[in-house]
């Protein structure tokens, strides 16, 4: 089973940049919806929070997912912000 989370390394990366490729003057990318690449030994979903800051580093740009979005409103109206290295939209709360 180590294969499944190489295979959805590459699956990730080849969609994100097809995606990349044929809107290459989005301001951002958005994943609507849960994404089907899976890691782990179950083969488990992948969440967008997860994908987002590895896609964003190859392909320039933000990478905003449904749950990411859904984080980043909550932790606004808490004012508080991420402890832990994230994608760049949640990182916008230390501003």
């Amino acid at each position: 089973m180590k294969s499944v989370g190489f295979l959805t390394a590459i699956c990730s990366d080849k969609s994100f940049t097809y995606v990349a490729e044929q809107a290459p003057s989005a301001d951002a990318y958005l994943i609507n919806g849960m994404c089907n690449f899976r890691s782990g030994r179950g083969g488990l979903p992948q969440r967008p929070l997860h994908l987002a800051r590895d896609m964003e580093a190859k392909l320039g740009k933000p990478v905003i997912g449904h749950d990411t979005a859904l984080y980043w409103r909550i932790m606004k109206d808490l004012e508080i912000a991420p402890t832990t290295p994230q994608s760049a939209l949640l990182e916008s709360l230390h501003a």
